[in-house]
């Protein structure tokens, strides 16, 4: 399906952890071959490489590790989610 829709679309937008969508056949090399205007756009939590890049991320995590988190909640009961997807949107999605 992906590979059908690549030749009509010319823009690709993925979430995955880097190197998923080559394992699915379906990374930028492959549909390239398909449709050589493509733009591809990956968003990864922590980036294409480096010592996070195979990690989950989610939203908490980003906030956490950038030492956002400990700006909510109390001492006693640890930080709070927020009631928005701050860095998936600020940091990922926004810029993707």
């Amino acid at each position: 399906m992906v590979r059908q829709l690549v030749a009509e679309y010319d823009i690709v937008l993925e979430q995955f952890r880097p190197g998923v969508m080559d394992k699915l056949g379906v990374g930028y090399e492959a549909l390239k071959a398909i449709n050589p205007r493509l733009i591809y756009v990956s968003i990864t939590g922590y980036g294409q490489s480096g010592p996070f890049r195979d990690r989950a991320g989610h939203d908490i995590n980003y906030l956490a590790v950038a030492g956002i988190a400990s700006y909510t909640g109390r001492q006693e009961s640890g930080p709070l989610p927020l009631g928005v997807q701050l860095a998936d949107i600020a940091g990922g999605s926004l810029h993707g």
